[in-house]
This record gives structure tokens, C-alpha cells and sequence, in this order.
């Protein structure tokens, strides 16, 4: 059995025990955790919102990991993404949206969650790393608080086509990164964001499903702190 074949057993029979169901159906790596991630929370309209920290607090730039249906912010620990984005001096934060691992459904419309809870968690103009699902909490935020955002990292996230009149009045450093096989969320979506968003960088990864960051994260790692250098630069 080759490694993809059983890091994709491993990863569905935990899924299977835990109850998880999504049509993203790439599967995470295996990797220790760290001893450099906190585990943290809070309590927001009465509910948990459970999220996890790395980097160093005074970093210049601040990054929210947003996650996809099937995920949520452990994805970000097992891929070495918290790890990799501290090394590089960035100060990093991976949400569980509500109803994902440790955060409580909480009653907010996704459209409202991120205006809401942003000031709570005092990120100061983040970057927002948005795959699939998250696309719903991070699009309608983008139209109405961009200014508040430092750039914006779409990996194939949903709601492309009912936000692209809004998206083209937004002026925000984006890189879009896309699998080149992605049979949820087309391909073709990622040149109509690429359109709608003035000034964006677009990067199709070949061989790579929705879950692009998994398939191939050696490209995304590298293009994604390269992207996050040239912001701090």
C-alpha cells in the first residue's frame, strides 16, 4: 500500500470514529505535536471558541488559519503550518469555526462571526488564510471590513460567484492558491476570483485536489510565506 493510500486509511477510520462527514476527502499528513503551539479559548455569546497560538507576540504580522467541512485548526498543526509560519517570526492563530473540534455552534451568522470575533481575539489586521467552507465567514467580512484585513489567501474557497461583484471593489493583497484537479469547488472559479480581485496572484497547483495545501504542501508553504514576506516587507 503506498504512503498516500495509507495516511488516507488512517486519516478516514479516524474520521469514521469521530463521526466527521464532508465531500473534501484529501487527508492530512501525520506529524508529532509541538511544543511551541498553545491550545487556547474563549467564551463568545456564551459558547466556546477554542483556537490554537504560535509565533511570537510581537510579531509585525498576524495570521488566521481558517479551515475547510471536513477540518478544523489541527489540520494546521498535523500539516506543519503553525510550526512553519512561527519559525518565519509570524504570529499565528488557527480557529475552530463553530460546530468544528472545540468550538460550540454559537446562533451567529457566518456573515457576522468574523466582524464579531476578530476584535475579541485582538488580532490587529490579520491575514486570512480561507480554505473551502471558510469562504462563507471570510467573503461577506472582505466586503465590508477589507480595511481591516492585510491580505487575503484564498485556497479554493466556496462562494466565489455570489461575492464576485463585491470582491471587484476590493483592493487587498491576495494570493489565490487552486488544485488543478479540484472536483468540489472548479478550477475555473479561481481565474473568475483572480478576475474580480485587482492586482491578485494567482497559482494553480498540478496533481493537486480541493485540499491543495495537503496534496502539495512543500509549494504551498513556500508560496504562502513567500507571499506573507512580501506583505512584511
Amino acid at each position: 500500500m503506498c504512503m498516500r493510500s495509507t495516511i488516507l486509511f488512517r486519516w478516514l477510520l479516524v474520521l469514521a470514529l469521530v463521526g466527521g462527514c464532508s465531500d473534501e476527502v484529501e487527508a492530512p499528513p501525520s506529524s508529532a505535536p509541538s511544543a511551541g503551539i498553545t491550545a487556547s479559548g474563549l467564551f463568545f455569546h456564551g459558547k466556546r471558541i477554542h483556537f490554537l497560538v504560535a509565533g511570537p507576540s510581537t510579531a509585525n504580522r498576524t495570521v488566521l488559519l481558517l479551515h475547510g467541512a471536513r477540518y478544523d485548526s489541527e489540520i494546521w498543526r498535523v500539516l506543519g503550518t503553525l510550526d512553519r509560519l512561527a519559525d518565519h517570526g509570524f504570529r499565528v492563530v488557527a480557529l475552530d469555526l463553530p460546530g468544528h473540534g472545540g468550538s460550540e455552534e454559537n446562533g451567529i451568522a457566518p456573515e457576522a462571526l468574523l466582524a464579531e470575533l476578530l476584535p475579541v481575539l485582538a488580532l490587529d489586521h490579520p491575514v486570512l488564510v480561507t480554505p473551502s467552507l471558510s469562504g462563507r465567514y471570510v467573503f461577506p467580512y472582505l466586503a465590508t471590513h477589507a480595511a481591516d484585513v492585510a491580505g487575503f489567501v484564498a485556497l479554493a474557497p466556496i462562494g466565489v460567484q455570489q461575492s464576485e461583484q463585491v470582491l471587484e471593489k476590493v483592493r487587498l493583497p491576495t494570493l489565490i492558491l487552486w488544485g488543478a484537479e479540484d472536483r468540489v469547488v472548479p478550477v475555473a472559479l479561481a481565474e473568475t476570483l483572480h478576475r474580480a480581485i485587482a492586482g491578485s496572484v494567482l497559482q494553480i497547483l498540478p496533481g493537486a485536489g480541493h485540499a491543495c495545501y495537503l496534496d502539495q504542501p512543500d509549494p504551498f508553504h513556500r508560496l504562502l510565506v513567500e507571499f506573507l514576506d512580501g506583505l512584511s516587507s
